[in-house]
């Protein structure tokens, strides 16, 4: 798995090199994982709660996919406006604004069984790992989740 890196610098950089470069969701989770999941980060509501994407695409008339992206789902000017005339609410939902309460952007465990990335600007986070584990992220009731192929661009989707 190229996940396993090595204990030099080198390596290190070698691997943080090709991620940076890679616009797939490899450049994001490291590849050899048997399956991908895409987890979109909740929106804010009108209320300031946390809604999902599919509410949100009811509202606004569009469709949710594993590559949808927030901008599009809420007609907004700019690739990084969080808010538009169909969605005033404001964009995927990243916790109490809070300075401590800044979440880990890329975590595994020991064996390296999964991983979970995120990079500071997406509206989602994606996790790699087995097939039951990524079965288990798609079902879980308190996610948004998504399977996606892990060498395709997180961004591109026939249909859009």
């Amino acid at each position: 798995m190229s996940c396993s890196g090595g204990s030099t610098r080198e390596s290190r950089t070698r691997h943080a090199s090709a991620r940076v470069s890679d616009k797939t969701v490899f450049g994001t989770v490291p590849s050899g994982y048997a399956a991908y999941a895409r987890v979109l980060h909740p929106a804010d509501s009108e209320s300031g709660e946390p809604v999902t994407w599919a509410r949100v695409a009811e509202v606004t008339g569009r469709r949710v996919h594993p590559a949808a992206r927030w901008h599009t789902l809420i007609d907004a000017a700019g690739t990084y406006d969080s808010c538009s005339e169909l969605w005033p609410h404001g964009g995927p939902y990243d916790g109490p604004e809070v300075w401590w309460t800044q979440s880990p952007s890329l975590f595994w465990p020991a064996d390296r069984a999964w991983c979970v990335a995120t990079e500071i600007d997406f509206d989602s986070t994606f996790v790699g790992g087995s097939t039951a584990a990524i079965g288990a992220v798609l079902t879980a009731p308190m996610l948004e989740a998504w399977p996606i192929e892990g060498g395709r661009s997180p961004v591109s989707c026939p249909g859009g």
